[in-house]
């Protein structure tokens, strides 16, 4: 991934500094669920078999966009006195959606579950209909 540009709704930010690391963080959280987190169980003991950092993948600063931009939209909250608004897990709420939307755009194939992996890209540009994918309306 390239550049990111996530925009918020924060309401006055008290501490902008702090606001825009909670977006790029959540931005990289929600990056992580889309594209490299999986886990791995064995259903007959119900046991996870990826149970560790070295096996369960989650995104390193060498995964982050080069651009991650943050905007704010600004808006004054007027149902309280300091005009704030909560800025804690909505960040990440949206990532995964941009990601396989954009993943959409560029292959023309809609990979409907998480993580969206090279080779689920391939088997669905390869076997769409075997990949449980939609191809996009012509």
């Amino acid at each position: 991934m390239l550049r990111a540009v996530c925009a918020h709704d924060s309401g006055r930010l008290v501490n902008p500094l702090l606001a825009e690391s909670q977006i790029q963080g959540g931005f990289i959280q929600g990056m992580g669920m889309a594209l490299y987190e999986e886990r791995i169980m064995d259903t007959r003991i119900g046991m996870m078999l990826n149970n560790s950092m070295h096996e369960y993948f989650v995104p390193t600063i060498l995964d982050t966009p080069d651009q991650l931009i943050v905007l704010d939209a600004q808006t004054l909250d007027q149902s309280n006195s300091i005009n704030v608004k909560g800025l804690g897990e909505p960040p990440l709420v949206g990532a995964g959606a941009a990601i396989a939307n954009a993943i959409y755009n560029a292959i023309g194939v809609r990979i409907r579950h998480y993580p969206i992996t090279p080779d689920k890209i391939l088997t669905a540009l390869h076997h769409p209909t075997a990949a449980g994918v939609s191809l996009r309306e012509q």
